[in-house]
Parts: C-alpha cells; sequence; structure tokens
C-alpha cells in the first residue's frame, strides 16, 4: 500500500505527462476539425462561421489558423463585408484552393 506521501508524488508526476499529452492532442483536434471544415464544405470560410461549425471559440481558432498558415495548409482566400456585422473580414481556405476564383 502506499503512503500519502508516494500518492501524492506518483499523482503529481502523472499530471505533467497527461497535460503534455491533453495539450498536444488538444492543438491537434482543433487542426484536424478547421482543415475537415474547410474540406467539407469546398469554400473559404470566416472565423466565426469556422467556430459555430465546429464548436470552437474563436480566440481558440485564432492561434490555430496561425499556426495552419504557417505550415502552408491553410490560407487568406480573400477579404469581403461580413453578412452579419458589415465589419471586412477575412476568409480562410485550404492551400490546394489557391488560384480558384471565389464571389
Amino acid at each position: 500500500m502506499l503512503t500519502p506521501n508516494q500518492k501524492q508524488n506518483r499523482f503529481t508526476n502523472s499530471i505533467g505527462k497527461d497535460s503534455q499529452k491533453v495539450k498536444n492532442s488538444k492543438v491537434a483536434k482543433v487542426q484536424k476539425a478547421i482543415i475537415i471544415t474547410l474540406h467539407k464544405l469546398k469554400e473559404p470560410l470566416t472565423r466565426r462561421k469556422i467556430s459555430e461549425l465546429t464548436s470552437v471559440e474563436i480566440c481558440t481558432l485564432c492561434a490555430q489558423l496561425s499556426k495552419l498558415e504557417r505550415s502552408k495548409l491553410v490560407i487568406r482566400a480573400y477579404s469581403a463585408k461580413c453578412p452579419t456585422t458589415g465589419i471586412k473580414v477575412i476568409h480562410y481556405g485550404l492551400q490546394s484552393w489557391e488560384g480558384k476564383k471565389w464571389n
């Protein structure tokens, strides 16, 4: 049987390992969700629309979209006025769509 001190050490050691795994897998899941959503709809989407479709908060999407842009998987397809807010927003698409003409 473990002493309370041994239990505490075992618990804190596993927290560090598990939190790293969860952090990495969460990032991968969000990036995968973004790519799958863009692939399924086959058209550029705004952050707001991606957020609605994936149920991921916009603040989380921003960081992951930047990482996907840097890795050249996602591009900024075009900027246009948002029909909801009336503000000029960026529409994101997959790199494989580069050169296609969008409305």
